[in-house]
């Protein structure tokens, strides 16, 4: 191979080699410069599960029936299953407890629809930002008692034997709100 010489200019610095065929008689200027970072990705949104609250109450239900040292120890495992998945449930608004700014508790049953009494006497949280307050507003205009479908992450949810349920969700997307109907039973009466 013929001997040459060649001369690269690269922002400003000389790059160059005579006799590219002899290693030893190559010179290189390093030039140094920073990669921006990137931005922390953010975590993949869970997919949204069909199970609704009803298969959660079902859930407890089984687990509740075993004995006090079975029953914690599955609850741990029904708690781990459900957290942090996404859910669309159906809910009645209790207006008072669902007020802006801040989380909006609401009744998780209608109780006409199980076959059974429903026991459960947990109010789900939803942590509602100012948007998410505003499109319940919008889907909930001029209806008191208002049945809302909403989709969330099942952030925080304790389950104990000796204790009440208590579950909170985060990330909640309205979608549409409606009456009730005639036949269903949200909040149960005294009988």
């Amino acid at each position: 191979m013929k001997a040459g010489v060649l001369a690269v200019f690269l922002g400003g610095v000389v790059v160059g080699a005579a006799g590219l065929h002899s290693l030893e008689r190559i010179w290189v200027a390093r030039a140094s410069w920073a990669l921006p970072e990137a931005a922390p990705a953010a975590p993949p949104t869970p997919r949204v599960t069909k199970d609704d609250q009803y298969a959660f109450a079902a859930e407890l239900y089984r687990v509740e029936r075993l004995s006090s040292d079975d029953a914690a120890e599955q609850m741990e495992r029904v708690r781990m299953v459900w957290m942090n998945r996404r859910y669309t449930w159906e809910v009645l608004r209790i207006t008072p407890l669902c007020r802006p700014p801040g989380p909006c508790m609401v009744q998780p049953f209608d109780h006409a629809r199980s076959g059974r009494p429903i026991l459960q006497g947990w109010l789900p949280r939803l942590e509602l930002n100012q948007n998410a307050h505003a499109a319940l507003a919008r889907a909930c205009d001029g209806v008191d008692a208002c049945v809302f479908t909403f989709e969330g992450t099942l952030a925080s949810l304790a389950l104990s034997p000796d204790q009440a349920t208590s579950l909170g969700f985060s990330d909640v997307v309205i979608h549409r709100g409606r009456p009730v109907r005639e036949g269903e039973a949200w909040l149960r009466t005294a009988r």
